[in-house]
């Protein structure tokens, strides 16, 4: 009352045309009317129709409401034109029709443009499970496994259980500890706990299209080393005074050699007595740090075994 000049009131005089647009996009999306409402006439339906509209946009996760992973350009439009809507008529009679191409002034324009519209919400909608779905692929592929849904979870439990206690890094062990976790996670799907956790924790409704290759690399080193804490803990059998070791060598066109031992029990003193003969040698010899961990390494070369006998030496 005191500002009237910051509001403005709008009469909206419908045509046939659009009065029948407001009723098939009331059928589609509206909300279902239960028995004993009032009939709502053409222009509270066209005020409930966008609200409807603009609800659902609004109601998108956040990653959804900017990604452009896997959407058509017609449907990312939709998207931002009902984020950003003010006018009801020009939303529903100009902008929705030409980013979907479809003239509502046609014969079967209104079945045409309801149908279009429809399949962009469904698309929006389907958004943020396909992104889980993503990162259910990456899982296998980081870890190699075949299972799908509920089996690979259980595959992946299974694998994360006896290495949690054996976790050091803090970022393995909160991942591991959500891997082994049986069900959901507060109500939340699985791959959403495992997603989150790999992108440092970043929740999946809020990604960024960046985000979902920088989880699939960082699945990929947490698999990597898993795999490395798997191959120390079987090396140790139990043995919790066990001294394991893991230790790789690559050389440019020779591939990889790596192998995992471990020592306790009657070989621990004469390893220990060759640890220090091996220190004496290496601090004598007066060259650094570096240069000493190279020596090592080339010295232990001829110990290592090759690629194929390094996968059946620690499988």
């Amino acid at each position: 009352v005191r500002r009237p000049h910051t509001f403005a009131l709008r009469c909206y005089q419908l045509d046939a045309r659009e009065r029948q647009v407001i009723e098939v996009l009331s059928n589609e999306i509206g909300r279902p009317r239960e028995d004993g409402d009032e009939p709502l006439g053409c222009e509270e339906q066209l005020i409930a129709t966008v609200r409807q509209l603009v609800g659902l946009a609004q109601a998108l996760p956040p990653y959804t409401q900017y990604t452009r992973s896997g959407l058509s350009a017609p449907v990312c439009a939709v998207r931002d034109l009902l984020r950003t809507a003010r006018d009801p008529l020009a939303l529903l009679w100009e902008d929705l029709p030409e980013a979907l191409g479809v003239d509502v002034g046609g014969t079967d324009g209104p079945q045409a443009f309801a149908k279009a519209l429809v399949g962009s919400l469904s698309e929006l909608t389907s958004a943020f499970p396909k992104l889980l779905d993503t990162v259910e692929e990456e899982v296998r592929t980081a870890f190699g496994m075949n299972e799908r849904g509920r089996d690979l979870q259980e595959s992946l439990r299974l694998r994360a259980l006896p290495l949690l206690k054996h976790a050091g890094d803090l970022r393995l062990r909160v991942f591991l500890r959500e891997a082994a976790h049986e069900g959901t996670n507060n109500g939340h799907d699985w791959r959403e706990a495992l997603a989150r956790t790999a992108a440092g924790g970043k929740p999946p409704n809020h990604w960024r299209d960046e985000d979902v290759d920088a989880c699939a690399t960082r699945l990929r080193a947490l698999a990597a080393e898993c795999a490395a804490l798997s191959e120390l803990v079987a090396a140790a059998g139990g043995d919790a005074a066990a001294t394991v070791a893991s230790i790789g060598l690559l050389e440019p066109g020779a591939g990889e050699r790596r192998a995992v031992v471990a020592c306790s029990g009657d070989e621990a003193k004469p390893v220990s007595d060759l640890t220090r003969k091996l220190r004496r040698t290496v601090r004598s010899s007066g060259l650094d740090s570096r240069s000493q961990l190279m020596a090592l390494a080339l010295a232990a070369r001829e110990l290592l075994p090759a690629d194929a006998e390094a996968r059946e030496a620690t499988s």
